[in-house]
């Protein structure tokens, strides 16, 4: 079994894979201020999943967030007894990186792009509802070519209530209508439907620069707030990055 991880600002993401699949996935909070002990005793818990640790062939991380990365790294090789291998730029990815400054892509974005490549989903545009909200496109020659980064919506929102004594922290559900009556129900409209409008002008945009039209898929932590309410032309994958990661990790080995 191979554990993928996904260090994001606000979540790390586990998947475990077994023969190329995820069997099993596991979400933990992201703290600056968390120590090693208490990541460890995080990751430990996992084993209380029926893991056997000597099933455990290798470890692999994605990061974007630096400062914790060694730390966590570090628990989990104390749990598992497996040294992780951190992602680099030294590693196979399988997908060409054709933006001004590849060193700055966002790790979560390599794996990304990675996953479209392993699916044959290319020309793709991969719209990832996380702590920001990003766009990333991959062309028809199954280049990285860019992408759009724009606050994340409940950054966004949260924001907005800490700016605002009258407004309050949404719950993001799913609004009766476009126009609000009260106060949640109009800022539960302009967190979706603004999402929404987002997503699909921004892909109008992209797919007219390019010239040609893009499968479109939708990852990231916040993604669940869009199904059914997206045209069914967009495809949903909440694991996206982990597979990316899987194959990374199946390329190197």
């Amino acid at each position: 079994m191979i554990i993928c991880v996904d260090i994001g600002n606000t979540c790390i993401d586990l998947g475990i894979f077994k023969e190329g699949k995820i069997i099993k996935t596991y979400l933990f909070n992201t703290s600056l201020t968390k120590t090693g002990d208490e990541y460890y005793l995080s990751f430990n818990s996992l084993l209380n999943d029926n893991i056997d640790i000597k099933d455990i062939e290798a470890i692999y991380i994605a990061s974007v967030v630096p400062s914790i990365t060694r730390r966590i790294a570090r628990a989990l090789e104390k749990v598992f007894k497996v040294s992780p291998t951190l992602l680099s730029r030294h590693l196979k990815s399988g997908i060409r990186i054709k933006i001004d400054h590849p060193q700055e892509l966002g790790q979560d974005l390599l794996c990304a792009g990675a996953a479209i490549k392993k699916m044959n989903l290319a020309p793709a545009l991969i719209i990832d509802l996380g702590t920001a909200t990003k766009f990333i496109v991959v062309d028809k020659n199954e280049d990285l070519v860019g992408c759009i980064i724009y606050p994340g919506v409940k950054v966004s929102f949260d924001a907005l209530a800490e700016k605002a004594a009258q407004l309050m922290d949404i719950s993001f559900e799913k609004p009766e209508s476009v126009i609000g009556k009260n106060t949640v129900a109009s800022l539960n409209s302009g967190a979706v439907n603004g999402t929404i409008a987002l997503i699909t002008g921004l892909a109008k945009m992209i797919q007219d620069e390019l010239g040609y039209p893009l499968n479109k898929i939708i990852t990231g932590g916040y993604s669940n707030i869009l199904k059914g309410l997206l045209p069914s032309s967009y495809l949903f994958d909440h694991h996206l990055v982990l597979k990316g990661l899987f194959d990374i990790y199946d390329r190197n080995r």
